[in-house]
């Protein structure tokens, strides 16, 4: 091979390994930029996401707020009227709205479409893992309990509770009182006095304490967020 045939192979060779430098330089640069592009969408999304999530619980504060008034309310009448009957004090007509009580559940009233959709786009877009856990106890660990109480609730008292008022109470559809027919004879009744006693226990040790424990994680859970989304600006 002549010398000048030599060069030209030797040219030949660095020119296309500089293409296919260029060439590899040039798919690197594109992926980064595409993966640059995909952390700066997530991100976008994460921010966008949480704040609907943290609007979302602010909106279900307030009805916490009414559903743990309601339920701490509930818990006074049920053990005033268990007192009022232990010390086998007369009916007064106070006691109609505290036997009324024996009837009633509640129902929890949690949005839960912002995390739906946070779910949808993939938890993992959440950068913090800590908040993650927390989305995720809060919504499928805390919510779940809280739901799964009043269910049960309301199976007692639809099953067991309503029946036996409405043999043995007049219930006043308008105020919701309920003014026993026979105040001693339903005092003096083994099956009432059961049924008050397992609604005492239960609500006091159970759902009193998930409305409160629920009041509290949401307040945590917000706080949570903006300080996420603080650190993020």
């Amino acid at each position: 091979m002549s010398r000048s045939a030599r060069i030209l192979e030797i040219v030949s060779l660095k020119r296309a390994v500089a293409e296919v430098t260029l060439i590899f330089v040039g798919i690197s640069l594109a992926l980064a930029a595409d993966g640059w592009n995909d952390r700066r969408q997530d991100r976008v999304d994460e921010t966008e996401l949480l704040i609907e999530i943290a609007a979302s619980l602010r909106n279900d504060l307030g009805n916490i707020e009414t559903d743990l008034s309601y339920v701490e309310n509930k818990d006074e009448y049920l053990e005033r009227l268990e007192d009022h009957i232990h010390n086998g004090q007369p009916y007064d007509d106070t006691l109609a709205r505290s036997f009324s009580y024996v009837r009633t559940w509640q129902t929890s009233r949690l949005n839960t479409a912002a995390f739906e959709a946070l779910k949808s786009r993939g938890l993992d877009v959440v950068s913090d893992r800590a908040l993650r856990i927390s989305l995720i106890d809060f919504y499928d660990g805390t919510r779940v309990l809280v739901e799964d109480r009043d269910r049960i609730d309301r199976y007692e008292v639809q099953n067991y509770v309503e029946p036996y008022f409405q043999e043995n109470f007049i219930i006043n559809s308008s105020s919701f009182d309920s003014v026993p027919i026979d105040y001693e004879a339903v005092i003096s009744d083994q099956r009432f006095l059961n049924l008050l006693a397992l609604r005492t226990q239960v609500h006091h040790s159970l759902t009193a304490p998930a409305y409160r424990d629920l009041l509290a994680k949401t307040e945590s859970l917000i706080s949570q967020i903006e300080r996420h989304l603080g650190r993020r600006d």
